[in-house]
């Protein structure tokens, strides 16, 4: 049951629309710091999700990061700005592209890990 609850806890925490965020960031103020915080804090969370062995809520997480974000462009879609500012691949384009970009340093990361954990295993028994 705590497992569950974490879990969700977890998954509603990827729930922020941070592909969103960092591109509404970008568009107001011309400032990349939204894609920075975005990446920080899902490493975080992947961080978490790796060491408590919760992977199927981090792809659960990402998935409904992009489609929380795709609702929130979809509100931003009738300013004819925005979409212009992201040519060639507008708005909703951008967020998916943003939120596979943003797999990478997460996978990266657990990757990185389990090769740790791998290691420490092999220590052991050697």
């Amino acid at each position: 049951m705590k497992n569950l609850i974490n879990g969700i806890v977890i998954v509603l925490l990827y729930a922020f629309p941070f592909a969103y965020y960092a591109m509404y960031k970008d568009f107001t103020s011309g400032l990349l710091t939204g894609y920075g915080i975005m990446i920080a804090v899902t490493l975080v969370l992947a961080y978490v999700c790796e060491r408590f062995s919760y992977i199927p809520y981090l792809i659960i997480g990402n998935i409904l990061m992009v489609a929380v974000s795709l609702y929130f462009n979809s509100g931003m879609a009738e300013d004819p700005a925005w979409d212009g500012y992201f040519k060639p691949l507008w708005g909703s384009r951008m967020v998916v592209v943003v939120g596979v970009l943003n797999l990478i340093p997460q996978a990266i990361l657990v990757w990185i890990m389990k090769e740790k954990k791998r290691n420490r295993q092999q220590d052991i028994h050697a």
